[in-house]
């Protein structure tokens, strides 16, 4: 059974992830307004992380409104999905805006960087995009162990791939107006990347995957890496 967490067990900014917020806000305030205009990433180039890889099995983490998953066409469309977050919004939205597209949806409300639930298991792709950014932990040497999750249930050969948005690093270009909302965003609890670089990013990914790509746009990594047999 999905992992559900209890009243006392309440997740960060629930608010920010309610069914409005996630319908009508998030397309124009984070995907059109955010992406490119601030963080100077394009959806485009999102966009084709997933049609590039995106299995038959995939596990998606944070997933949002499901944005890029809805976007997919055959035979980039995966047949089963799994979908974890620690908010009920992000789940619930999704699951809906795929429904009668994907044959197999699995909604897992709990903490990503815990045990992944069993339908996760065997996966041919997983993604984090957009959302390491806001987990909780100093750096990526904490938040790694969602990279362990990750490993843990693709099969030989899967994918690991996702963005996410850095204070720092080679190649990290920020802007008066990125570092503004970076520090709005953090001071609200919305975000938590201050110690989020470049390098330990890609050396925390390298421990665990065979890397086929690491590129910056912006202030944002997007990745891809195979797990090893």
């Amino acid at each position: 059974m999905p992992h559900s967490p209890s009243q006392q067990e309440q997740p960060p900014n629930p608010g920010l992830y309610s069914t409005f917020n996630l319908r009508v806000l998030y397309p124009l305030v984070v995907t059109r307004g955010s992406h490119r205009p601030v963080w100077r990433v394009s959806n485009r180039e999102l966009a084709a992380l997933y049609e590039r890889r995106t299995g038959a099995g995939h596990v998606e983490i944070g997933p949002g409104n499901g944005h890029f998953l809805h976007r997919l066409r055959p035979p980039s469309r995966p047949e089963r999905l799994v979908l974890i977050d620690v908010h009920p919004g992000p789940l619930d939205v999704t699951a809906r805006r795929l429904a009668g597209r994907i044959g197999s949806v699995h909604r897992h409300r709990g903490d990503a960087l815990e045990a992944w639930p069993e339908q996760a298991r065997g996966a041919d792709s997983a993604a984090a995009t957009m959302m390491l950014h806001t987990l909780p932990g100093p750096g990526f040497a904490a938040k790694a162990r969602l990279f362990d999750r990750a490993a843990e249930v693709l099969r030989p050969g899967g994918v690991f791939f996702g963005a996410t948005i850095l204070d720092s690093g080679e190649g990290v270009r920020h802007t008066r107006l990125s570092r503004a909302l970076m520090s709005r965003y953090r001071a609200r609890g919305w975000f938590d990347n201050a110690s989020d670089t470049r390098e330990d990013l890609e050396r925390e990914l390298a421990e665990r995957f065979e890397l086929q790509t690491f590129d910056v746009r912006g202030c944002v990594a997007l990745w891809a890496g195979v797990r090893r047999g």
